[in-house]
């Protein structure tokens, strides 16, 4: 019984594969015509589809040389990602605030990611007949940032400094008075010595009052010494102060080192290929059947 059956069904196979064959090789002129046209329609639909464009671009984030001499990065890539993050997911919100946003909901899909210590990768994808300009506002957006911080961390650098140049310059014209009043006081010092000194009669008094004042009046240049010192001390640091103030410059720009675009075709145009000729190939073979249906009808 089962070589019966497995008989039936292999001539079956085989004379439906004969039919099959005799029908394409009597009418493949119009399988062929109908698998052309749409083809050809598939083709033609699929140049209406826009391109898909991948794109890269790589950018190196600038430093700033501090009063120490030693070059500090505007902004960490890590965080710099997790910023335009954000902005892409308040775009994706449609969240608007006062801030500037770059990235809208044009781009099919677009990533962050650092890769080192002051490079930042964007990579995204975008179907355009041109190349997409809001990547280039995000780059905009991206330098006009790091130069408002770069601005902003130098002059808080020196605003710093500046600081403590006020703070010297504020206790310099303290110890000033200071000194003066004590200069005051010897010249004072001095002249009652003097007014002591010219009395005919030197008592033991007197004598005592005058070493009294003569020890006093050494006192007070030690002490005027003292201030000097520190006055000249705090000129000193002073002027370093100022010499770190100057050392305080951008050291280098953020910029772009990276930037290249790929037109890739679009998959879904080799589907649609494929598709139209399968279909134009079976629409033909259909055509034909009939056509050979109604040949037998005639026939018969």
């Amino acid at each position: 019984m089962s070589e019966y059956s497995s008989k039936n069904v292999s001539n079956f196979l085989e004379n439906n594969s004969v039919e099959f064959l005799d029908v394409i090789n009597h009418d493949k002129k119009i399988i062929l015509v109908f698998t052309l046209l749409f083809s050809l329609s598939a083709f033609l639909f699929s140049l209406q589809s826009k391109p898909y464009f991948s794109s890269q671009k790589i950018i190196e984030i600038g430093t700033y040389t501090t009063s120490k001499g030693v070059d500090e990065i505007i902004e960490h890539p890590l965080d710099l990602a997790k910023h335009l993050k954000i902005l892409k997911y308040k775009s994706q919100l449609n969240e608007s605030d006062n801030a500037i946003n770059p990235i809208n909901n044009n781009i099919s899909s677009i990533s962050f990611n650092d890769v080192g210590d002051k490079i930042l990768e964007i990579n995204y994808s975008y179907y355009s007949d041109e190349r997409n300009t809001m990547i280039d506002e995000i780059e905009k957006y991206i330098l006009d940032r790091h130069s408002s911080i770069q601005k902003s961390l130098i002059a808080e650098s020196k605003i710093e400094i500046e600081k403590k140049i006020a703070f010297i310059d504020s206790k310099n014209n303290l110890d000033k008075i200071q000194y003066q009043r004590l200069e005051s006081d010897v010249i004072n010092y001095e002249a009652l010595v003097k007014s002591l000194q010219s009395e005919n009669e030197q008592s033991n008094e007197n004598l005592g009052n005058i070493f009294i004042l003569q020890e006093s009046i050494s006192r007070i240049k030690d002490s005027q010494y003292d201030i000097q010192k520190l006055i000249r001390r705090d000129v000193i640091e002073k002027n370093e102060l100022e010499k770190q103030i100057e050392k305080i410059i951008p050291s280098s720009f953020t910029k772009t080192i990276s930037d290249h675009t790929v037109v890739n075709p679009n998959q879904k145009n080799l589907i649609y290929m494929f598709l139209g000729t399968c279909f134009g190939f079976f629409f033909g073979f259909f055509i034909a059947l009939l056509k050979r249906f109604f040949k037998n009808i005639k026939k018969s």
